[in-house]
């Protein structure tokens, strides 16, 4: 949401021993899948129950719907603190991955904005390259402890309701424009229709390990130098360079 947060600060976030932080993942379903899962959904303020169908089934061509997307990583932690051994990433390449930032607030933030990119792999052009975001916040100006007491993971809209088809547990989200709302852990977050372009909302609450600075000094001295290749949500490649980090694990 903002700057990134001061070298001092992102120090502090690594104590003598490993501390866990929240994961959100955005895992993606088929229509098939998400149909299935909006028959059982249980979870979030427009729960469906087995005798409900979803509101809006809209059509994909099945070069679309078909198409293999990745599980999107957003960690409550700085990039530098993720550190993992570097040579389990040769087996299982890295997913894409946001980290955290200090916010306008003041708050501790991670967040992606969600649409058409080269980020989530969405190439169809009848999605806006904006729809809406979704992210975590550590309330309090604390990037500095683990846990998840003052954490909330939320959804913010982009489009207004005239203006886009997505959709939260089969249902038409009609929230105003940058007005954050609560998402909970299990819920269906589609793009395009109650089930086209779908995700699964899943919440860690202690799922990322950020290893102690002598662990992270250790593992940088003993690890080859590798560079990873991301783009932005306008598919602008960047490189970045971090000994013995990945971006994601599955």
């Amino acid at each position: 949401m903002a700057s990134a947060p001061s070298a001092a600060a992102t120090g502090n976030a690594a104590t003598s021993s490993s501390t866990n932080y929240p994961i959100l993942k955005l895992i993606p379903l088929s229509q098939d899948q998400c149909a299935a899962a909006l028959s059982l959904n249980t979870t979030g303020d427009n729960a469906t129950t087995n005798d409900d169908k979803p509101n809006d089934e809209r059509h994909i061509p099945p070069e679309v719907s078909q198409k293999s997307r990745p599980t999107l990583w957003l960690k409550l932690c700085s990039e530098t603190n993720d550190i993992v051994d570097v040579d389990d990433s040769i087996d299982n390449p890295p997913e894409p991955t946001r980290y955290a930032r200090m916010d306008k607030e003041g708050n501790y933030s991670c967040e992606v904005k969600l649409g058409r990119s080269e980020f989530a792999k969405i190439r169809w052009t009848k999605i806006s390259r904006s729809l809406c975001d979704i992210g975590m916040t550590r309330t309090g100006n604390n990037d500095s402890g683990g846990g998840s007491d003052n954490v909330t993971a939320w959804i913010k809209m982009r489009k207004g309701v005239d203006q886009h088809w997505v959709h939260l547990d089969g249902t038409l989200i009609v929230k105003p424009v940058n007005q954050p709302f609560h998402v909970k852990d299990g819920s269906i977050l589609s793009l395009y229709g109650a089930t086209g372009i779908a995700y699964r909302v899943k919440i860690e609450p202690n799922g990322a390990v950020i290893n102690s600075p002598e662990s992270v000094a250790s593992r940088k001295r003993g690890a080859t130098d590798t560079s990873t290749t991301t783009s932005n949500d306008n598919g602008d490649a960047k490189r970045h360079k971090h000994p013995g980090v990945r971006q994601g694990a599955q």
